[in-house]
């Protein structure tokens, strides 16, 4: 077998990157020298000619599904889904007269999709509302269209929503019910292609998920899809990532809604793309958080045409008292309780970068997601729960004691506030500073440090806090706390942080 050239090699890798949109790891690039090895007479140019062709569409593909990561599952991201349920589709459910209009993008094989409309279904949607999926992978979007699963695949899954909503159809394999599965649609679709799809009638998507899809891309390939999602939003739609990509500069296309459990992000009705927008971004910064780690409700959420007030920087509410219609008028039933969240007598949430904690009538205050208990606002910054400090860590260092404890909840608030309005001045970076002296494993602060030196230019300097942050995720010293929710996302952004800047700076990964 003729060996592959590294230079036709490395043009083979960067032409499936652009494809893609992926910042292809050292993992995905030898997963594509595997499946080429496989191939007689290795990679040539006329090969490497062949894929860029209309001809070689189909063993592009073959190539592509081979470093995708088709792995996902029924209800992924339970926190998250609680939060879209209880402050976007109840709501929505409860103030609109129409069907819902919902995208999964990056569907894999169609579980995303499922739960959607058992979402849908349980919170009394009108029967008509879509949810359409797609995915790079042809292969991946057969098997989406099936709806069917394992009875593995739902063991996550409460058993009284399981009996309601999958049925079995051989031994140990349960598909959706016929009429939710007549509310799908799919179709094969490449995030870097335009024109992008369109929801029913020419109209936006109520609520667009790409969730655990831009985690894996460039930051270029990241700034520009999240352009053109924002451009197929109704007004003022909702667009909901993964928790281990938040924007926390959001494009001047999207606002930034942040929940106790959740952060989403509402097309801003001032600053409107266009429906394919593609934009050139600057070097990567603060808003393309996520970008190359590990993975509405317009009118339907404000009630009114008009957008945000530029003045109070507060959003119209979501919340309506009014509840579901009931079967008898041609809706879905809803399961529980049928009554909407009431919204806060002042019906805004409070702009990202407001101190002052949001209210609701009964306790003053939004409980946290899956819990009946109101969340206990940082006694400094009134927004972020306090994580409780261990004494020491776990190699016997000090942690911070309680008031130290408060301080770097408060700072950090102060840092993500900041962030959110697209400050990374040095002011910022001190702040970060300050929390790593009094915790030096609040890894979610080194990360975000790193990302500032990133911006700045200071890679080596950047690689050493994303390495810094990884240990102390891997040894099981880091706090947790309210940015990226989960410490194991975390760790995943770290690593590709690392890789992306190992890239750009040309250094060899640490031994």
């Amino acid at each position: 077998m003729a060996p592959t050239s590294p230079s036709v090699l490395s043009q083979l890798h960067a032409f499936v990157a652009r494809r893609t949109g992926m910042a292809l790891s050292e993992l995905q690039c030898r997963r594509l020298g595997e499946k080429l090895a496989s191939r007689p007479g290795g990679m040539s140019m006329q090969h490497l000619l062949h894929l860029q062709s209309p001809a070689g569409a189909a063993d592009l593909a073959e190539l592509i599904d081979a470093i995708t990561v088709q792995k996902t599952g029924l209800f992924r991201d339970e926190s998250q889904l609680a939060a879209l349920r209880s402050h976007v589709l109840e709501p929505l459910v409860a103030r609109m007269h129409r069907p819902l209009r919902l995208w999964s993008a990056g569907c894999a094989t169609g579980e995303e999709v499922a739960t959607l409309l058992v979402m849908l279904a349980e919170v009394g949607a009108d029967p008509s509302s879509t949810v359409l999926g797609t995915d790079i992978s042809d292969t991946a979007i057969v098997r989406a269209r099936e709806l069917c699963f394992t009875s593995e695949q739902l063991q996550r899954v409460h058993p009284g929503v399981r009996d309601r909503w999958f049925i079995p159809v051989s031994p140990g394999r349960f598909t959706l019910v016929g009429h939710l599965k007549e509310r799908a649609s799919f179709q094969c679709h490449n995030l870097m292609d335009l024109p992008y799809p369109t929801a029913a009638e020419g109209q936006g998507f109520d609520v667009i998920l790409c969730r655990n899809v831009l985690i894996y891309f460039s930051s270029e390939s990241f700034e520009r899809v999240v352009d053109a999602l924002a451009g197929r939003l109704a007004p003022e739609g909702l667009l909901v990532l993964s928790a281990a990509e938040p924007l926390l500069r959001a494009p001047p296309s999207l606002r930034t809604m942040r929940f106790d459990q959740a952060f989403f992000y509402a097309r801003a009705q001032e600053a409107t793309p266009s429906p394919d927008a593609v934009r050139t971004p600057s070097s990567p910064g603060l808003s393309s958080v996520g970008a190359r780690s590990a993975s509405d409700a317009g009118s339907t959420l404000a009630g009114t045409e008009r957008g945000p007030e530029r003045t109070s920087g507060r959003f119209p509410a979501v919340g309506s008292t009014k509840a579901p219609e009931s079967p008898a008028s041609g809706r879905f039933q809803s399961v529980g309780s049928t009554k909407a969240p009431e919204s806060p007598a002042s019906g805004r949430f409070p702009a990202v970068g407001s101190t002052k904690a949001p209210e609701s009538p009964a306790s003053g205050r939004f409980p946290a997601v899956g819990s009946t208990k109101p969340a206990e606002p940082s006694a400094v910054s009134g927004r972020f729960p306090v994580v409780p400090a261990a004494k020491a860590d776990a190699s016997g260092g000090a942690r911070p004691g309680q008031a130290g404890a408060h301080e770097v909840d408060a700072l950090f608030a102060q840092v993500l506030e900041w962030a959110a309005g697209g400050d990374a001045s040095p002011q910022t970076a001190e702040k970060l500073r300050r929390c790593l002296e009094l915790d030096p494993d609040l890894a979610a602060a080194r990360y975000l440090l790193g990302m500032l030196l990133e911006q700045w230019g200071s890679l080596a300097d950047a690689a050493g806090e994303y390495r810094k942050a990884l240990r102390s995720l891997e040894e099981g010293r880091a706090r947790a706390t309210p940015f990226f929710l989960n410490n194991a996302r975390l760790q995943v952004a770290c690593v590709r942080a690392i890789e992306r800047v190992e890239r750009a700076s040309g250094s060899p990964p640490p031994r």
